[in-house]
């Protein structure tokens, strides 16, 4: 206000001096009383009372919050602290790194939390061994992915085989006590180098890691991150359908489950031998998506062996493009996610038949979600690829070889409350991954770069009888050494299917060589029962 008063002030003065010169007469008085006249007082706000303590208040609060945040990391959330055994930080909104205690806990599902609380009591049981060694297994994962369904199926094997191992042991068995540290690289493995380089800082440890169990798949991240592991000579199993961007030349991770090559027999033996069928059309993506960004390796190498397996009688095509062929089996290869749509778009295009359908392995994941079998067209049925059906509860409940009632006896009673839990067989995959490595460690002094140069030349002679029937590790995913069991299994309504353990897939086809014997094998089309 004063600025503007004596401006008013200066102004007058000047017009003053100019009428002055002018031989005019000007009233300077009257000029200043009527620039007095036009200040007006100045309102206070009835808001500045609140406002100004307000933003004060937002102010401290804002710094508070910024010195909390930034000191997250070091003092952990709820279920996210660091230290001892533990090596995690908040990040992301997610909790990052490796736990082998109730300090640290990875993902939101509460049956997920359940299980990893049983595994850290355990681990904390073994704590008090010294008498007996100890060793250590890892599991990586990324649990904080929308679909957990491999970690929480690997976690469930993982509990089992740690049961096994810690109850042979107790018994006076020549096998080591098991603890397990689990390792969260983040969804879609962002922070996977946090967790590989907590594992690789963990090999020096009095609790020797004799390998790692994973079931990340191909993204960048995840595969930079596993390399690591491979050039520091850890072994790395994958228990889980062969990760995307993980299946060309030589993997860093060793698979149990068979190769495209071994699929593509299976799937041509069950098309031309049981359902007389010569020809079969491959859909391996779906409309409304790239068909670069639908490509993997392990989908270019089912493609490629199909192709080899049936010469001309071979063709592919991406739908809805030709989605009811006129005749031949119909194979769908392309994403989970995607399964379920292509089914609709078959029932609706192929009006008034029923063509034969079979897809591949990645159908067991489709039906172990209960939002999926709700959702299937009435009726609809479809055979599928099994690469460890043995594992799965109804195999195992109705077998009598021991691997599978050991397995069945350390999972506890998760087939009875939920029949689609071992829908997949990747729980049973796990538990066989950590068997290979106990027993490959105690042959290797727990060294994990003689464990993994053994599993890398592991042969037919090497054989280890699990819960999936006998396991082969391939290192190079262009071959499956031994004869590896896979089986095409038949669910003949995906809406009932694991309504009961009577109402699982049934086996309508295999290959390869299960135990002295096969299970019973009821082959046919796949049709509606």
């Amino acid at each position: 206000m004063s600025d503007e008063l004596t401006v008013a002030e200066l102004a007058l003065l000047r017009q003053a001096d100019r009428e002055a010169a002018a031989g005019l007469d000007f009233d300077v008085e009257a000029g200043l009383r009527a620039v007095h006249a036009r200040r007006r007082p100045r309102r206070r706000s009835r808001w500045a009372g609140v406002l100004v303590p307000s933003i004060a208040f937002a102010l401290v609060f804002c710094v508070l919050m910024l010195w909390g945040v930034a000191g997250l990391g070091q003092r952990g959330v709820a279920g996210c602290r660091g230290s001892g055994q533990t090596g995690v930080r908040f990040t992301a909104g997610q909790c990052i790194g490796l736990s082998a205690t109730d300090e640290a806990f990875f993902g939101n599902d509460p049956v997920l939390r359940a299980v990893e609380a049983d595994i850290f009591a355990a681990n904390k049981r073994v704590d008090d061994i010294v008498h007996r060694p100890v060793v250590t297994v890892v599991l990586l994962g990324d649990f904080g992915h929308v679909d957990d369904l491999p970690e929480r199926e690997a976690l469930r094997g993982i509990r089992a085989a740690q049961r096994g191992a810690n109850r042979a042991a107790d018994d006076g068995g020549s096998g080591p006590y098991l603890q397990v540290v689990i390792a969260n690289a983040g969804q879609a493995a962002a922070y996977a180098e946090i967790a590989v380089t907590g594992i690789l800082d963990g090999l020096a440890g009095d609790r020797p890691i004799v390998g790692v169990i994973t079931t990340l798949d191909g993204t960048i991240a995840a595969t930079a991150a596993l390399r690591r592991l491979a050039e520091a000579r850890v072994p790395v199993l994958s228990p889980v359908t062969p990760p995307t961007g993980l299946d060309t030349g030589t993997s860093p991770v060793l698979r149990l489950t068979p190769s495209a090559s071994v699929e593509a027999r299976l799937v041509h033996a069950y098309a031309t031998q049981v359902l007389k069928q010569k020809k079969l059309t491959n859909f391996f993506a779906y409309e409304g998506s790239s068909v670069t960004e639908d490509r993997d390796a392990y989908t270019d190498s089912l493609r490629e062996a199909l192709a080899r397996v049936y010469g001309s009688g071979y063709s592919e095509r991406i739908s809805p493009t030709g989605t009811c062929p006129a005749d031949g089996v119909i194979f769908y290869s392309g994403r989970v996610a995607q399964l379920g749509a292509f089914l609709a778009r078959i029932r609706r295009d192929c009006t008034g038949r029923r063509p034969t359908l079979v897809a591949g392995a990645s159908a067991a994941r489709y039906l172990a979600d209960p939002g999926n079998r709700a959702s299937a067209p009435v009726g609809q049925a479809f055979a599928f690829m099994s690469s460890s059906y043995l594992g799965t509860c109804a195999s195992s409940m109705e077998s009598q070889f021991p691997p599978q009632e050991g397995y069945l006896r350390n999972l506890g009673d998760e087939c009875a409350s939920d029949p689609a839990a071992q829908a997949t067989g990747w729980s049973a995959l796990t538990y066989d991954a950590v068997g290979v490595l106990l027993r490959t460690g105690t042959e290797h002094a727990t060294d994990p770069a003689a464990i993994d140069d053994h599993l890398r030349t592991w042969s037919t002679v090497d054989v280890y009888y699990g819960a999936t029937g006998p396991v082969y590790i391939d290192d190079s995913n262009s071959h499956t050494p031994g004869d590896r069991f896979a089986a095409m299994l038949c669910v003949s309504d995906v809406r009932q299917a694991y309504s009961t353990l009577t109402r699982a897939p049934r086996m309508v086809g295999s290959t390869g060589t299960a135990y002295a014997m096969n299970p019973p094998l009821n082959a046919g089309p796949c049709g509606p029962a």
